[in-house]
């Protein structure tokens, strides 16, 4: 991505408001949850996926790989406002630094491209 003219990635900034505070739009999740339930709907016809299901219920049942792995209409999506309420304490308890990494990828050296995000990451 481009720099601005005062030097700065549009980018860092985009990013970094994904996750410190998300738009969580009512509609955007509506179509996100329809999104999921469609895949969720498709996969019921793969093999591959059956045997997957076989697979976890063959699993420890403590082990993470055991539980289930995609979602649809019934399990995410109760009412908006449930969802959003719901959506924010994911997030909260989640989306902090602790429990991300970030990768940088750049023509410019190493010591530009950690000068450039620093400030951003603080945020996190």
């Amino acid at each position: 991505f481009p720099k601005t003219r005062e030097g700065g990635n549009p980018t860092y900034t985009f990013l970094c408001r994904f996750f410190i505070d998300p738009l969580l739009n009512p509609s955007s999740i509506e179509r996100e949850v329809h999104a999921v339930d469609s895949e969720h709907s498709k996969n019921l016809q793969s093999d591959v996926w059956r045997e997957e299901q076989v697979l976890k219920a063959q699993a420890q049942p403590s082990h993470p790989f055991s539980r289930f792995s995609t979602g649809n209409l019934q399990t995410l999506y109760r009412n908006a406002s449930d969802t959003i309420l719901r959506l924010k304490a994911l997030h909260q308890a989640f989306y902090c630094a602790e429990n991300m990494k970030l990768a940088i990828l750049g023509r410019e050296t190493i010591e530009e491209l950690l000068s450039s995000s620093m400030p951003f990451v603080g945020k996190f």
